[in-house]
């Protein structure tokens, strides 16, 4: 492999690196001040529902929320027997 086409393969990922990050600013922003619009809300209700989102957030890692965006489960698919939600993941993957 030559350097030129090492410096080449970099570049494209630091290009993709850059684009990833512009689309997540673009979709975090709007997000995060949707959340903060709900949390300043005058229904207790609403500041509560969106402290309790707050704090399932903060309270687990990044890689979870990332494996859940990815995978596309649920948390309404815990009640299913573990053969069940292992084979449904096992077939999304093929």
């Amino acid at each position: 492999m030559t350097w030129q086409t090492m410096l080449l393969t970099m570049g494209e990922g630091m290009l993709r690196t850059c684009a990833i990050f512009l689309l997540t600013v673009l979709f975090s922003l709007p997000l995060g001040i949707v959340i903060m619009l709900l949390r300043r809300s005058r229904f207790r209700v609403v500041q509560g529902l969106t402290k309790i989102f707050i704090a399932v957030m903060r309270g687990t890692p990044l890689m979870l929320h990332c494996w859940r965006g990815i995978s596309g489960r649920t948390f309404c698919s815990a009640g299913r027997s573990a053969a069940t939600a292992s084979r449904r993941s096992s077939s999304a993957l093929r």
